[in-house]
């Protein structure tokens, strides 16, 4: 397994770095963006590499990130993605439809699984009960009562 690339919205630039850091002493790179709107416009653009994860939180100015993945999903469906979220009984459209959910604080283990999860997804496929989709510990936290793997049908045992 080589690095991987993830992407990383948040509109705090100390947790950008944060996030940023642990995912490269984990091995892989990342990409930061202060903004979803100036996201959305990368992922728009010819430019765009896609990440196998985007990790996003979810008060940011203009945009929430619900509704930012809402719109990355309708062009770039197959991106894996997390909540991390210091509010996460925020009532955000379509909340569920994410792969994983992380509080802050940020706990390094969890994080660590989180990423861990996605590099398995990526290299053997979807599988939520192998790899603990969905952060089911976090469920109440954030106030899911039904989760689906957002890739659905590719997903085994969902």
């Amino acid at each position: 397994m080589g690095f991987m690339m993830f992407h990383i919205v948040d509109d705090d630039a100390d947790l950008r770095e944060v996030i940023a850091g642990l995912i490269g002493l984990m091995g892989h790179e990342s990409e930061s963006f202060e903004c979803p709107i100036e996201y959305l416009e990368y992922v728009k653009s010819n430019d765009f590499n896609s990440p196998y994860a985007l990790l996003s939180d979810v008060q940011m100015p203009k945009m929430n990130g619900y509704e930012m993945i809402a719109q990355v999903r309708l062009i770039h469906p197959e991106i894996r993605t997390a909540i991390i979220s210091g509010f996460p009984k925020y009532e955000g459209e379509a909340k569920a439809n994410s792969c994983a959910f992380l509080n802050k604080p940020i706990v390094i283990e969890e994080f660590e699984h989180i990423i861990e999860s996605f590099v398995k997804c990526h290299e053997e496929g979807p599988n939520a009960t192998t790899y603990g989709c969905g952060s089911p510990q976090r469920h109440e936290d954030f106030d899911i009562e039904v989760w689906q793997c957002p890739h659905g049908s590719r997903c085994s045992n969902c």
